[in-house]
């Protein structure tokens, strides 16, 4: 009997990374001061178990489990640091948006 992979997902994080896998999910974070702190819980079930069979709907509920734990962790660890938190990688966002628009609006032309 081949035994099943262990899907795992993550998130580098400006001072740490997060982990999840199909049930919890686990960071860890250095402080200000140096020291790490870790902290760890169980993922929310959105559906994702139940809409296995339902391709679509499946990859919607798994993706909404997956956004779902990054409150859960700001919670449990408040000195993370998420990437969108600081303002470089948010003007870089916002850069790429509205280069993406100019492109597409001189495209079609």
């Amino acid at each position: 009997m081949p035994e099943e992979k262990l899907r795992l997902g993550g998130m580098a994080l400006r001072n740490g990374l997060m982990v999840h896998g199909p049930t919890h999910w686990a960071a860890a974070v250095r402080g200000d001061d140096g020291e790490v702190k870790l902290a760890s819980g169980r993922k929310p079930d959105l559906g994702g178990r139940a809409a296995e069979g339902l391709p679509g709907v499946r990859g919607v509920a798994k993706l909404a489990e997956a956004m779902a734990v990054i409150p859960l962790v700001k919670r449990a660890l408040p000195e993370a640091r998420l990437p969108m938190q600081d303002v470089r990688t948010v003007g870089a966002m916002a850069a790429a948006a509205l280069g993406g628009h100019a492109l597409r609006a001189a495209g079609s032309r």
